[in-house]
């Protein structure tokens, strides 16, 4: 709002703001004129009976900044001022000797005369509505002078003292793009709107952002991990909007990870190749219907794994799995973009034992299946992890080794029936993941490690085993990658965790899924 403030001239009383305004206060309505003044118009200051007391004295701070206090759609608001033994018309008005300052004025006998004074607490009001009243100073000006800021908003626009600071007036309103937090205009959130829209993502998905007032931020945090931020949570990339409905209850969180502790077993329950695995995490999962869309969405928006991405970061000091040549395994390359196709054509989807559909559905819990290895291996790492390598891959089917040695199947030793594994066409169809849990769980949590479909893993497909293997994978280049645990129709000895069997890299098939793998 704007402020007009001055002193009481002669018959009628005006206001001004270092200059003229030409308006008169509601004490004394009448438009000033040359003729209406005073030339024995008494200074406040000087020496006479009615001199007021110093700490009376109308304030140097009494001039405004109208850029901080006013507004250009609020009318300005008139304030009743007048000066000690100056004229005034109407009798028993009352007025203030300033402002920001406490002298209380009475028009007495055409006179302004002093009325009473406020407490050090207290200034006298100079608006209309309250003239001459005093009033208490508003606890955010106290010590601050008149159109000063104050850490408050009215709405989108910054507060600050008013003229006696008694009161808190609205100054400009924020620009575009901002908005008024604790008096300052600040930069909003994309998605934030008021402190109701609660937590949003910000632009990298990487971190929530808590609305604050008028759309600004009021916290911030980072998602740990490889975790990412999918309406105003984080979580895993491929659950962002999938419903959890996994498991036999149908509730389960399709995108659980479960950790396997790390130690050393023999491959193949073969004393000949061991090898020690570090701790990591596993899907619980087979990677479903539904979470593979998501990757699907994020592909063709442009989405892409960085050079060298997916390695085991979390051993050898960043570099990874040692390799069968003594090197250490490489992650993504750029050029295996081209082997990626995320169109419906690729999903086998005229194939009847195709999961895939090209709309949501009745489908989107069961395992996604016709996915090659690098759209494995691209899935994987936009979910924040990686593929398994075979060595990680069989330690967590074989439950490690136990103390009376690796688990034949994933549940344990005994032979398997319909109850523990989707095998030997016990089913004619892939049904929804995690459906034979828990008695086909194996030791670490992790469902259907033995039939539904195969999993691929990192490893090139070699004979023999690397050895020896500490946190080791086969980089030793050939046309076909190892894949585990698996399908449908597969028999007893080929889903027993020891199991080996290999497909072309860019193979996609019905009997061919994907789970990965992330560090603990």
């Amino acid at each position: 709002m704007r402020y007009r403030v001055g002193w009481a001239l002669a018959t009628v009383g005006y206001v001004a703001l270092g200059s003229w305004t030409g308006a008169c206060s509601a004490v004394d309505g009448q438009t000033p004129t040359p003729s209406d003044t005073d030339d024995t118009q008494q200074d406040p200051t000087s020496s006479s009976e009615d001199t007021l007391p110093d700490s009376a004295e109308p304030s140097s701070d009494t001039t405004l900044d109208t850029t901080e206090s006013t507004t250009e759609d609020e009318p300005a608001e008139e304030l009743t001022l007048g000066t000690l033994g100056a004229s005034c018309s109407v009798e028993q008005t009352q007025a203030c000797a300033g402002n920001n300052q406490g002298v209380q004025l009475v028009c007495s006998d055409g006179k302004w005369a002093r009325l009473g004074e406020c407490n050090a607490e207290q200034r006298c009001d100079s608006r209309v509505s309250h003239a001459g009243e005093c009033g208490p100073i508003v606890t955010a000006c106290v010590g601050l002078t008149p159109g000063a800021a104050v850490a408050s908003c009215s709405g989108n626009r910054r507060q600050v003292c008013g003229p006696d600071l008694i009161t808190l007036d609205d100054a400009a309103a924020c620009g575009a793009g901002e908005g008024c937090d604790s008096g300052s205009c600040e930069p909003t959130v994309p998605g934030c709107t008021s402190e109701a829209d609660g937590w949003v993502c910000d632009a990298n998905g990487t971190e929530r952002v808590q609305c604050g007032p008028n759309g600004t931020e009021a916290d911030r945090m980072e998602c740990a991990g490889d975790d990412r931020c999918f309406d105003g949570v984080c979580g895993v990339p491929s659950c962002g909007g999938v419903a959890a409905a996994c498991g036999p209850s149908q509730t389960g969180n399709c995108c659980e990870r479960l950790l396997v502790s790390g130690g050393s077993y023999n491959r193949g329950t073969d004393e000949a190749f061991p090898a020690t695995v570090a701790d990591f995490t596993l899907d619980q999962y087979e990677v479903t219907v539904g979470r593979f869309r998501q990757f699907k969405a994020a592909w063709e928006a442009g989405t892409r794994p960085e050079e060298g991405a997916g390695v085991h970061v979390h051993l050898n000091e960043g570099l990874g799995l040692l390799g069968s040549q003594a090197e250490f395994e490489i992650g993504w390359r750029s050029d295996w973009e081209s082997e990626v196709d995320v169109r419906d054509a690729a999903r086998g989807s005229v194939d009847p034992l195709s999961t895939w559909t090209s709309e949501p559905g009745d489908h989107e819990e069961l395992p996604i299946n016709f996915v090659n290895w690098y759209e494995a291996f691209a899935f994987c790492i936009w979910d924040g992890g990686f593929l398994p390598s075979e060595a990680e891959w069989e330690y967590a089917a074989a439950g490690g080794a136990e103390p009376d040695g690796e688990r034949t199947y994933p549940w344990g030793s005994a032979e398997p029936t319909c109850s523990e594994a989707v095998y030997d066409n016990c089913e004619t169809s892939l049904g929804r993941v995690g459906s034979h849990s828990p008695q086909g769980d194996g030791r670490f949590g992790q469902s259907d490690l033995a039939g539904s479909v195969y999993e691929w893993t990192l490893d090139f497909d070699g004979e023999p085993y690397v050895t020896p293997c500490e946190n080791c994978m086969t980089t030793t280049e050939a046309s076909t990658r190892v894949i585990r645990g698996g399908y449908l129709d597969s028999s007893a000895r080929d889903i027993q965790a020891s199991s080996r069997s290999s497909s072309p890299s860019s193979n996609r098939s019905y009997a061919i899924g994907v789970r990965c793998a992330h560090a603990p």
